[in-house]
């Protein structure tokens, strides 16, 4: 399905504006400041149920606004001979947000309200790609870790519901372990019963990140070289805080885990190690490099997606074009030409309308081309 119309009212900057976007390749162009970043990061919303952004729902909110609302209508692209594109017909899905401050969020799709917002996991699969993304290469395991999670959220409901029950138990032995600091010694008994469904979601858990590390890699490597050119081998290895939890292993002290008021050992403290030419991409890769490899481990979502049985999914492109040299960018708009032929919608954002015109033409990519600022957007 892809998004062929999209509503907003107080969202960010906009007081209220709807688009009509039937068509797999979408360019959102203009200044900076004109709210190019808040139109992708509405379709995220819609597709995964939160800002890629913020986890805050209230920052969203347009300013002396009480909460917004989005509205996506998604279904086949629209045949050109319609007399209105935004007509689908049955096959149209309806996907409504609705925020209020002080209530909290609604989430519905064709009118009927979810009554957990982690169904709507995976409905839309979505790939976001942004310039503050290098941290998922220079930043701490949390940062990957969160990346591993929302991606596998979107197509295992098996292992969301594994990370929901280990963060619950490990929210109630981890305040155990901090009353412990200046109390008793937690019970030894319910610890041991903390500890043993706390191990059967870490087994769980591990195992689905492995299996999904070993179909990814491949991915990921044919997609760096499409872009990049380049003969280095990009890789990806999945470092589990224990060899093994299906396995008795050697757990932390307790006596250590209460001086440090939380739990020192399990997925929660899990990262993958990235790497070009057996040399890791932190430590030595260049700029380029670096950038040619996020690239491809983002769009080696959209075909891990694909390949996982999902129809389609929404690429999602913050100004990206603007800092790559043009053999890299041309490789990278031919690999997601690839992918925009399997099912993936495009949407892109950039500040110079006449480039992205240009390279389209050049890649002969018929696009629909949005101006920033809209009509109804506060400056």
């Amino acid at each position: 399905m892809f998004l062929n119309r999209l509503q907003l009212v107080d969202y960010r900057l906009e007081s209220a504006c709807s688009l009509d976007l039937g068509a797999s390749w979408v360019a959102f162009t203009g200044p900076n400041g004109t709210g190019k970043t808040n139109l992708l990061d509405a379709v995220h919303f819609l597709c995964l149920g939160r800002s890629y952004f913020t986890r805050q729902d209230s920052q969203l909110v347009r300013f002396g606004s009480r909460g917004f609302r989005l509205e996506g209508r998604f279904g086949p692209l629209p045949s050109p001979d319609l007399p209105n594109p935004s007509v689908n017909g049955r096959d149209e899905t309806q996907v409504t947000v609705v925020y209020r401050t002080g209530v909290g969020k609604e989430m519905a799709v064709n009118q009927v309200v979810y009554p957990r917002l982690s169904e709507h996991l995976g409905r839309m699969p979505v790939v976001m790609i942004a310039p503050g993304d290098t941290i998922l290469l220079e930043g701490t395991g949390a940062e990957r870790r969160r990346f591993t999670d929302m991606l596998l959220a979107q197509t295992k409901p098996d292992y969301v519901q594994a990370l929901l029950k280990r963060d619950h138990l490990l929210g109630q032995r981890n305040a155990l372990l901090k009353a412990a600091r200046h109390g008793p010694a937690p019970d030894a008994a319910l610890m041991e019963c903390y500890d043993e469904e706390l191990t059967q979601c870490h087994q769980t858990i591990a195992e689905v990140r492995a299996s999904w590390v070993q179909g990814f890699g491949p991915l990921m490597q044919g997609l760096y070289r499409h872009i990049a050119g380049d003969a280095e081998q990009a890789t990806m290895t999945y470092q589990p805080d224990q060899p093994s939890y299906a396995d008795t292993f050697q757990k932390p002290s307790l006596q250590r885990e209460i001086e440090a008021g939380h739990t020192l050992w399990g997925t929660q403290r899990d990262d993958l190690e990235f790497e070009l030419g057996r040399k890791s991409v932190r430590r030595y890769a260049s700029q380029g490099q670096r950038k040619s490899f996020l690239l491809a481990l983002k769009l080696a979502q959209c075909a891990y997606f694909l390949d996982e049985g999902k129809s389609h999914a929404t690429l999602l492109l913050d100004d990206f074009f603007e800092k790559l040299d043009a053999a890299r960018l041309q490789g990278l708009v031919q690999a997601i030409q690839e992918l925009s032929k399997r099912g993936v919608q495009v949407f892109l954002s950039d500040t110079g309308k006449e480039r992205v015109r240009y390279l389209m033409e050049q890649c002969q990519q018929p696009c629909l081309f949005v101006d920033t600022p809209l009509p109804n957007s506060t400056p």
